[in-house]
């Protein structure tokens, strides 16, 4: 009777700890990431979640981080014509993050985007894309090389910027693989990190204190570094003022 009774209350030991809503986590690398530096969060995945189910863990969630993936549609940042430069398109999950960033706004949760994520958070709040770097973008840079390995710098653009102090460096050596980047960045969002040839890399918020936002183009979820830790540990900070 007593293993029965303990069995019962294991699904409702997590609602006492901090809920870390991941929208897409392919190889669950950011839940493994977040459990390398905090194992007390709780991670839930949103794809794939009704919408009521979606409503209920944004409820309770302390954080939201937005994956990386898929291209977004363009007719999200007004260049639907340019539909033939994009790769595959998730129609269900870009709407599903839509939803989950205006909720993520207006509720005020602090929101970290990684790759798609970063190009969401700016598209979300007007900004645009380049749908196709090599086509719209040349560069001697090749933004789109698979793996965990790192391939290009990343340098700090702005003076006050929370996530390079965080990371305590001013310049990265990060991940890349991605062939969309920001092209008209969204009014709301200061750009405070750029590769060397001028691509975004790293966005934040213009006030924090209003709705703690960042953006970056890399992959720290695949990188073991002390820089990938602290900036994910600065994200996990800001949820615990909550």
């Amino acid at each position: 009777m007593k293993t029965l009774v303990f069995l019962f209350f294991i699904p409702f030991l997590g609602w006492s700890q901090s809920i870390i809503l991941i929208s897409k986590d392919k190889n669950q690398e950011i839940k493994n990431w977040v459990h390398r530096v905090d194992s007390n969060f709780v991670t839930v995945e949103c794809y794939g979640l009704p919408n009521d189910s979606l409503a209920f863990y944004i409820s309770r969630a302390k954080g939201i981080i937005m994956g990386g993936g898929e291209d977004i549609h363009p007719h999200f940042y007004g260049k639907t014509h340019e539909l033939n430069q994009c790769g595959r398109i998730d129609s269900y999950r870009d709407s599903m993050e839509y939803q989950l960033l205006t909720l993520a706004y207006r509720n005020r949760i602090p929101t970290l985007g990684i790759c798609r994520g970063m190009q969401w958070l700016n598209v979300a709040h007007g900004g645009s894309l380049f749908t196709d770097l090599p086509s719209n973008f040349p560069s001697k840079i090749n933004h789109s090389q698979l793996g965990k390995r790192e391939v290009h710098l990343v340098k700090r653009r702005t003076k006050n910027s929370a996530l390079f102090e965080a990371m305590g460096v001013k310049q990265v050596m990060v991940n890349s693989s991605h062939h969309q980047a920001i092209h008209r960045l969204s009014q709301n969002f200061t750009a405070v990190g750029e590769s060397p040839d001028g691509v975004i890399e790293a966005i934040e918020w213009k006030d924090l204190e209003d709705w703690f936002a960042l953006g970056i183009q890399w992959h720290p979820e695949r990188l073991y570094n002390d820089q990938s830790n602290q900036l994910l540990f600065l994200f996990l900070k800001e949820l615990q003022k909550k």
